[in-house]
This record gives C-alpha cells, structure tokens and sequence, in this order.
C-alpha cells in the first residue's frame, strides 16, 4: 500500500474521530451477547426446506452465520467470514482467489458446492465452481449466510452436491438512513458509503457503492512478491415495498468494475523451445444483474414466490474472453394441506447462453453455447406424530442441455423427542451436470516447444452421482450450552477423469467419468455462553477420502484429489465484551496438511478489539494470521491461479452511522 494512500486514510480517520468524539459518549450494549441459547439456536434457516423454519427443527446439517458474527470477525470479505463455518474447508491461494468447499474434493474450482446470493446462483457453467473474486459485497449489508454441509439437490437442482450456500442481503428497510465505513491496514484499503430511504409508507430503499483493494503484497512461494492485486468497485440497489397486505415485491441490482492481477511462467517458442519467460498482467471483470421477487400471503395456510433474475459476467484475462449471460425464472408454492400434509412445491427455467474469444493461450470448441435448464420439484413433510415425528419426502426433476433427464430424491426423518432435543436422518441423491470444458473439446497453450495440450470433451460424458447417507442430533442440554452434531457417508459414482492418450506433438486427455469411492466423516459446531458477557463459539470436523479409478481407467490425480481436503479442522470464536463499549474477539484456527498441494498443517490467530465510541460510531483494529509472517494454504491443479503466501496483516476499520 502506497504512502500517500496511507497519509489520506489517517486524515480520514482523524476528521471523523473528531467529529463523533465530540458528542456525548453513550454506553453501548450488545444485544448479540444478551440473547439467549435458546434465540440464537432458533436462528431460522429457507435452504433446507425453501421456507423459514429455525435451524433447531432442519432435518439437514445447517449453519447460520448472523450479521454480528461476520462483524465480530472483523472479515472484509464473506469468503473470510466463512472460515467461522463448521465444515467448510476456505483456503485463500492469492490475494483475489479462493478454495471453498463442504465434505471434501476443495479446488480453485470447487464443482460440487451450490453458492447463491439472494437465491441467485453465482455457480458458472465454464468449469464449475465459483469466481469469487467476481463477487463483491458490501460486508454490512449481509444479513446472514446459510450453509448446508451435504447434498441439496431435491430442492436447488444441479450442483448441490456436497452443500449449499446462500449469501442473504439485509431487507431495504433493515439498512435505513447512512452508513460509511473506512478500511485501511497493511495490505487493504476499502471505503464503504450506503444510504437507504423510503418512497412510500410501505417502500423502502437502500442503495451503495464499494471500493475494495487488496494490494500485491502476497508473496509467491519461494520467489518475490507477487502480482495478485485486486482492486474492486462495485454498487448496486435494493427496494422492498409491501404492495398490500399479503403481496411484497423486492427489487435489487448491483453492478462490479474489478482489475486483478495474474503471474505465470510460459514456454516460449523459441529454439531450443526450453526458453521460459515470467508475465505479468492484469485481468479485467465486469458485470451486472438484477433480481426481483413477488410474494404473496394467501392465507394462513398457503403462500407463493415468483422469483426472476438476469445475470451477466464479463471476464477478460490474458488467456481468454469469457461473457456469460442467465436469465432465471422460478416459481414456488407452500399449502398445507390438513393436520398431516405440509406440501412445497414448484417448477423453474434457466438459460445460460455464453461466448468464448479464443486465443493462441486457450480455445473452447464450440466458442459459444446456449444451455437450457428445466425443472419442477416437488416436498411434502408428513407429520407422523404430531410436535413429535416427521418424514420429509420430496425430489427434484430437471432436464438439461448436456445430459438431458436427472432426478435427485430425498427422504429425511426428524424425531423432536423434547423441546431440547432433535434427532434426523437423511438419504439423497444429487448429480453434478458437465461442464463446458468437460463437454466440449478445450485446447491450452504451448507446453514443450510446438506440443499443445487437448482435453477432448464428449456428448457422452455423464453427470457425477452421489449417494449420502446423513444422520444428526441436536441438543441444548442447559440454558447456556447448545451443540450440533452430524456424521455422513458419502457414495461416489462417475466421478470426472482425464484418461491420457498418446498422440505427436499433443498431450491429449479424453474426459470421462472412470473414478468412483467414499468419502465419510462428521462435524461438530457448538456455543457456550460462558458468562453474559462471554460466548465461545466452535465448530469442528473430520473427513476421510476413499477413491479409486475404475479397471480400463488411467487418471493419475487421484491421490492428489484424497489429499487435497484436510482430514482435521477446527475453529473457536471469542466474544467477550470487556465493557459496554469495548469488544475482544479471539479466533484460533486448525487446518490438517494438505499432502496434495505439498501444505504443511496451518494453526493460525485472528483478533479484533472494537471500541463502540458511540451508538453510531465503531472504531475496530483487526489483525489476521498473528502467528505466521507468511504461509501458503492452497496450491491449484486445475485452474492456473498465482499461488502465493497469505501474510501476516493489520487494519483499522471505522464504521459510522448517520
């Protein structure tokens, strides 16, 4: 971070410190800690059901990380919110780009995890998995992130395959009047300004813009700093309007101007083709979309959401132009239908068209594509005993461009046998659809002198299946201890492969689906409220990999994959209020080593200590991985990232309210 941008954020910060001290100082209470363990395990959860119900009664292995948990870890970023989510493996590979994944197969690309924001997928069809650094959000606006570790697929389709996220923005009327937050520290600066209104008696708004900088000084392993810079301006909108008593509309929007930088080594041409040369360069993202939902009350029994979103990304790098458009529609129905029928049901359509300029670096047969996705699902919880016993049944049809028909069912069975006590169990299908890599035929840059590599897709490539079997209990066995646990097996099928082929001045690669196996483990979260003004957080989990290629299968990655995801991680998050006014957070982590990516195990320290200076003013000092200089935590096989070593880092962040 360059001087003059440092001098400018300490006058920043001294105006405004002047400017809010000079009031009167007012005792700030915090409402977070002072809610029981009862509220805060009923903390209500729409991924495992598609409708509000309270995470306690989730026949699924949920997680909900609230708005104060993400402003307690002092994260600027939800992708460093995430690591306080049991069973998410986040590992950061440079200063823009991120591995997350549930239950094992973590990758620059993670294919088999379902990331939505607002319900609106920001999962991409190119390779599967998610750009995150596309995703830029305003850190204060996140109402909550819902988490499913385990498959979702009878409910959001395709590609819940291990797990669902949903990033859920805070309502219009929950963000009225201003807000400015400033951020500065060793390698970020952002600076945050939202004001929100209302147009009517029932109509209220909210809009904002962000400007987020992660700076180049991630080092690369073993070399020199390196150039992974992410510089990210964004903004965007919300409208919510109650348009009668049971009809609500929202409205929202948002558009992103982002520059990142990349570093790798090529081959170059040149005689005796063993030249090889450093570039570097900086990738330009840009997108925008808008959403909207209809919902209406029709009685007490019975209510509807019609839900439309337009999606469209632009991502310009070195290798290739890739521009990506959606339009989504889905339509929903809850009813209850007697004292022992409760039935959700709905039907949707997906259009994603895109377009690849290839380049001399990477070409994608076909260059462009239209894929059409159609689907209907259906749910019905049926009360077996009432207050008691419940089977959940219910599955989700879909047709698609690639593989055309696929099924995904469910049953899940919930035992309450207390109000202190759940107990569940689940079996369920889900499929992981092709990619455009994976079904198209994909040509990369020069590798040895004139040779090239080839990954040629096919038609006849098949959607990744699984089976998993999922059991859970929950408990809250005194007024201040609350704990959640769940075990799983997973049964793979079809599992992508590059069975290699020998061809002249080619590295060629057929993709198939030749790898199947196991994965099984389990997971822990729990909270202790140790005294009012003290609750410990924690969540733990365990994870064994077990795969194997099939008899005329020749992949060789498949080792790598078992080690890519840590068998043994946890966390604990520390929220003590030392005064009414002042914060400390401690949050200790532990990631296994990664023998995969050559990772040595990580046990690292974030801190926070936050000085509420006024019921308006905040004024916090972060600091993030205190216990190492610098460290690796992820190295990809799949996507070409800069790998480098997150640092050790400091920042002050000042957030005002007017």
């Amino acid at each position: 971070m360059n001087k003059d941008f440092c001098n400018r954020t300490v006058i920043i910060f001294g105006w405004l410190l002047m400017s809010v001290v000079s009031s009167a100082s007012v005792q700030q209470t915090n409402d977070y800690l002072e809610m029981s363990l009862e509220e805060l395990s009923n903390v209500e959860v729409n991924l495992a059901t598609k409708k509000e119900e309270s995470i306690f009664t989730v026949p699924s292995a949920a997680y909900v990380l609230t708005s104060e948990d993400i402003r307690r870890s002092g994260a600027t970023t939800v992708m460093e919110a995430m690591r306080l989510v049991p069973g998410l493996n986040v590992a950061q590979l440079n200063a823009h780009t991120w591995a997350i994944s549930s239950r094992g197969f973590n990758q620059q690309y993670a294919n088999k995890l379902q990331v939505m924001i607002d319900n609106r997928s920001v999962y991409t069809p190119l390779f599967g998995g998610v750009y995150w650094d596309m995703q830029s959000l305003m850190i204060e606006d996140v109402e909550r992130i819902e988490v499913i570790r385990g498959p979702g697929g009878a409910l959001w389709g395709a590609n819940a395959v291990n797990g669902i996220i949903n990033i859920v923005t805070k309502k219009a009327s929950d963000t009225q009047n201003g807000l400015m937050s400033v951020t500065a520290g060793s390698n970020r600066g952002i600076g945050s300004l939202r004001y929100g209104g209302k147009l009517g008696p029932q109509t209220f708004y909210r809009a904002w813009s962000q400007y987020h900088m992660m700076d180049d000084s991630y080092q690369r392993a073993n070399v020199h700093k390196s150039i992974d810079g992410w510089n990210a301006t964004s903004g965007g909108f919300r409208i919510d309007s109650m348009l009668s008593k049971a009809d609500t509309l929202m409205l929202q929007g948002s558009a992103f101007d982002n520059h990142v930088g990349d570093q790798e080594t090529i081959q170059l041409p040149t005689f005796p083709f063993y030249t090889t040369t450093t570039v570097s360069s900086k990738y330009l993202l840009q997108g925008f979309n808008f959403l909207s939902r209809w919902t209406r009350q029709i009685d007490t029994d019975s209510d509807m959401a019609l839900q439309a979103y337009f999606d469209h990304n632009e991502r310009h790098t070195r290798s290739y132009d890739y521009v990506a458009s959606t339009l989504d529609f889905d339509f929903q129905h809850h009813l209850v239908i007697n004292d022992y029928h409760e039935l959700t049901w709905g039907a949707g359509f997906r259009s994603i068209w895109d377009d690849i300029h290839n380049t001399l670096v990477f070409e994608l047969n076909p260059d462009k594509e239209t894929m059409n996705l159609y689907n209907v699902f259906v749910q019905d919880k049926i009360t077996l005993k009432p207050e008691q016993l419940y089977l959940t049944l219910g599955t989700k049809l879909e047709y698609n461009s690639f593989t055309h028909f696929e099924y995904q069912p469910d049953a899940k069975l919930l035992w309450t046998p207390d109000s202190r006590q759940t107990v569940w169990a689940g079996v369920s299908r889900a499929v992981h659809l092709p990619t455009r890599h994976s079904h198209d035929n994909t040509t990369l840059a020069v590798v040895m002198g004139p040779s090239q590599m080839k990954f040629f897709g096919s038609d006849d490539v098949k959607s990744e299946q699984l089976l998993a079997y999922e059991i859970g209990y929950r408990s809250r066995p005194s007024e201040t201890l609350f704990w959640d646990a769940s075990l799983f097996l997973n049964d793979y099928d079809k599992l992508t492969t590059y069975e290699k082929r020998t061809a002249p001045f080619l590295t060629a690669y057929d993709i198939d689906n030749k790898m199947r196996g196991q994965t099984y483990g389990g997971e822990l979260a729990a909270t202790w409220q140790a005294r009012k003004d003290w609750t410990i957080k924690l969540g733990y989990s365990l994870l064994f990999l077990d795969l194997a290629t099939c008899d005329n299968g020749n992949y060789s990655s498949v080792s790598r994959i078992e080690k890519e995801s840590p068998q043994n991680q946890f966390f604990i998050h520390s929220m003590m209020n030392l005064d009414k006014n002042l914060e400390l957070d401690l949050m200790p982590r532990y990631t296994d080593s990664l023998l995969g990516c050559g990772i040595s195990s990580i046990f690292e320290l974030d801190a926070r200590l936050s000085w509420h200076i006024n019921p308006n003013a905040e004024l916090s000092v972060v600091g993030q991985n205190l216990l190492d200089n610098h460290q690796a935590e992820f190295t990809s096989s799949s996507g070409g990232a800069v790998n480098t070593e997150t640092q050790r880092a400091y920042w002050l962040k000042f957030v005002y309210r007017f």
